[in-house]
């Protein structure tokens, strides 16, 4: 009797024992998996941040080529007689208005440029603010920078063509035609374009 109690005893010591193992080896898979999956879902978090600023930055960089646009259409474009940013306006005035997209009544938008009494690089500089009708597309600030004809060197020669430079800044979140400051998503993109002609 004595010697079947004791034979009991080690089988359920050794039982026990297994358990346990079982226990800690289950634990152990467990903690594998959930690690696994949190280093998963940090990639899949972190695409999703990557897909989401490509997206904005596509936005804004729209946004500067629209404006870009409208500035070379209304300075260079042969529709029209005389361009929109004639180095002869008075400083610190408005240009003649011009218009680029359309306003909430599907009109076209107004614009006037205004000329900075400013030196530097260029003799004459503009600047407007450009936005989509839908704010969801961004805004623009745009800079139409001019150089007058620099005299020829000798006076048989022709004058040098005006320099002009564009540079539109777009953004990707604006509030009333003006870019969102106090958005933690706002993304700037900058086009810039440069040409030579009278």
């Amino acid at each position: 009797m004595g010697l079947t109690f004791s034979f009991m005893n080690l089988f359920t010591i050794k039982k026990n024992k297994e358990s346990g193992f079982v226990i800690l080896f289950a634990m152990l898979i467990s903690t594998l998996i959930l690690l696994m999956s949190a280093g998963i879902f940090r990639v899949a978090q972190k695409e999703s941040i990557l897909s989401s600023y490509s997206r904005e930055s596509q936005k804004a960089f729209y946004a500067a080529d629209a404006g870009a646009e409208c500035a070379l259409y209304w300075d260079i474009s042969s529709v029209i007689a005389v361009t929109r940013f004639n180095t002869l306006t008075a400083n610190e005035s408005f240009t003649d208005p011009f218009e680029c997209g359309t306003d909430a009544d599907s009109l076209p938008r107004q614009i006037n440029a205004f000329k900075y009494g400013v030196t530097g690089v260029y003799d004459h500089v503009f600047g407007f603010r450009f936005a989509n009708l839908d704010t969801d597309l961004g805004c623009a600030f745009v800079f139409v920078e001019k150089n007058n004809s620099a005299p020829p060197v000798d006076p048989l020669d022709p004058p040098s063509p005006k320099e002009t430079r564009i540079t539109s800044v777009g953004y990707n979140v604006c509030t009333d035609d003006v870019p969102d400051l106090d958005d933690p998503t706002l993304l700037e993109r900058r086009l810039s374009v440069q040409y030579f002609g009278n």
